[in-house]
């Protein structure tokens, strides 16, 4: 919810919801407005799966050793 200034609040839709889990506004919501809070809800931001999987990628492929360290980029 987002406060106004006449002290009311109101809900952010669905496509608010996409974005702010990363989902460009080219993302196709196919389902109900409550459906699609549910899915955005559980849904993992698609930046941070992005980065998890670059940072795994290496591992999965045995491109690296056991037990190298990978750099983890920081984010401001």
């Amino acid at each position: 919810m987002l406060l106004r200034t006449s002290d009311s609040c109101t809900s952010i839709t669905p496509r608010e919801c996409a974005r702010l889990m990363g989902f460009p506004d080219t993302f196709r919501i196919p389902v109900s407005d409550t459906q699609a809070y549910k899915q955005f809800g559980n849904s993992v931001a698609v930046p941070v799966f992005s980065e998890v999987a670059r940072i795994m990628r290496p591992h999965i492929t045995r491109e690296a050793a056991p037990n190298d360290e990978v750099a983890v980029r920081e984010y401001a």
